[in-house]
């Protein structure tokens, strides 16, 4: 399946193509009443659970049905009438599966109100459904919605430790991440090493303060200091890192310590803020 014509067509963001095998090949592209089509869900498999450029977006709506294309559009535009009216008439379209600019979900990753989640829950939709990049209704709205709207799915009963974790918005994040502790959310998700792998120093400091583990560590048994370490950078996060706990001489799957990673870094900030660390402990 994977060299067939549609996929190359969706590698390719040839919606010319797309179509004229979809005109040729009506039967094997008719779409499923409400998951995605097959061809779709393997394009979205083999691009890391995405979907989000024009042309494949394009090509996605060739292969899912007008109805739908419109409850998809109507959530999207909020409007709460419309899609009360489907629903009495259908409850199911909850769970079609669509594209809207990320991957596969459904109408609980894209809703703008609290008024239409209410309407969907109602009728049956998930809260804790899962679009192709494993993300949650609460880990979109934590990510692009509003603060009300993460917590009126929390006070719904919605996982926070379920699916990929949300990047939280610097503007709000303290908030959300009391939130979220309010409500079971274990803060050692990997938000910490995210945001020292992108040498976000305000950001780290946040999490610490907050409670975050300073020696949690990554697949490559990396903690916070070796990711500023091998940045090179983050004077203030580090000296944060090492008053909260932080090993100085942990190694990572390779045998390095920070300090190791970060002589060998371009920037020396970080190398000179561990030494000292060293020398004073």
């Amino acid at each position: 399946m994977n060299d067939h014509p549609l996929l190359t067509c969706f590698a390719n963001s040839d919606v010319a193509g797309a179509t004229a095998w979809i005109e040729a090949h009506p039967d094997e592209a008719e779409p499923p009443a409400y998951e995605a089509h097959p061809l779709l869900q393997k394009f979205v498999e083999t691009n890391n659970g995405r979907l989000h450029q024009k042309a494949h977006l394009d090509i996605a709506d060739l292969l899912a049905s007008e109805l739908v294309c419109a409850f998809r559009d109507s959530v999207i535009a909020d409007q709460v009438d419309e899609i009360t009216q489907w629903l009495c008439q259908d409850p199911k379209l909850t769970k079609a599966e669509f594209a809207a600019g990320r991957g596969i979900g459904n109408a609980m990753h894209h809703w703008k109100s609290v008024e239409m989640a209410e309407v969907l829950l109602q009728v049956g939709a998930e809260i804790d459904s899962l679009n192709s990049l494993n993300e949650s209704p609460l880990t979109v709205q934590l990510r692009f919605g509003s603060i009300e709207a993460s917590r009126f799915l929390l006070e719904k009963g919605a996982n926070p430790n379920l699916g990929e974790s949300a990047h939280l918005p610097s503007d709000s994040m303290q908030a959300r991440i009391e939130l979220l502790l309010a409500h079971g959310w274990d803060i050692n998700r990997g938000h910490l090493l995210h945001d020292a792998n992108h040498g976000h120093g305000t950001r780290i400091q946040t999490w610490l303060r907050n409670g975050a583990d300073p020696t949690v560590a990554d697949a490559n048994g990396q903690t916070a200091l070796h990711l500023l370490a091998a940045r090179g950078t983050g004077r203030e996060a580090i000296d944060a890192l090492a008053k909260d706990g932080a090993e100085l001489e942990a190694k990572d799957n390779s045998g390095k310590t920070p300090l190791e990673l970060a002589l060998s870094a371009k920037e020396q900030a970080a190398a000179e803020t561990l030494k000292a660390l060293h020398d004073a402990s």
